[in-house]
């Protein structure tokens, strides 16, 4: 890709990652906050509003506000500025390991956007099963999982080929 492409490419999947995020968030506090959670497919899906000061699992909900500003606001803005600079750097990149590093920075973006602005997350989607389930979630989240999953995909894809390459070698 040229860096032309690139930069479109970058700034639609992050413009519509944001939007996306920001926009089904609006509607949580709008419509679920102060409500009971709502019930889909059997109780298996919840959409319920919650305001994580964490991470992950309200990951360092309970550190102090300057540690967590730092861990949660500062350092994800360094590494963001970090990646950006690396993909155009880079001249190597593969179109998937792009695309993951693009969803991980709208996603992330979509995050520290509420950060910034109200101190927390705004999560409210649930998945599971009785006890069995996933932490409350949003959209955001979904997009930093799947940048990464896609990253991993792309290095198995790469060490698979990079197998494939030497076993060849050793044939020949």
């Amino acid at each position: 890709m040229t860096h032309r492409q690139k930069m479109i490419t970058l700034l639609l999947i992050v413009t519509v990652s944001i939007a996306s995020d920001q926009i089904s968030k609006y509607l949580a506090i709008t419509y679920l906050k102060g409500q009971p959670s709502l019930e889909f497919f059997f109780g298996t899906v919840l959409l319920i509003y919650a305001e994580n000061t964490g991470a992950f699992g309200s990951l360092g909900s309970d550190w102090s506000p300057g540690i967590k500003k730092l861990f949660f606001n500062y350092l994800p803005v360094a590494f963001f500025i970090y990646i950006t600079f690396s993909l155009f750097k880079n001249t190597k990149t593969t179109k998937r390991e792009f695309w993951g590093y693009c969803f991980i920075l709208g996603g992330g973006t979509g995050n520290l956007i509420d950060r910034f602005l109200f101190g927390y997350v705004v999560d409210f989607m649930y998945m599971g099963i009785g006890k069995i389930g996933t932490n409350i979630f949003n959209i955001a989240d979904v997009l930093l999982m799947g940048g990464m999953f896609i990253l991993i995909y792309d290095q198995y894809q790469i060490s698979r080929s990079n197998k494939k390459a030497t076993s060849q070698k050793e044939k020949g």
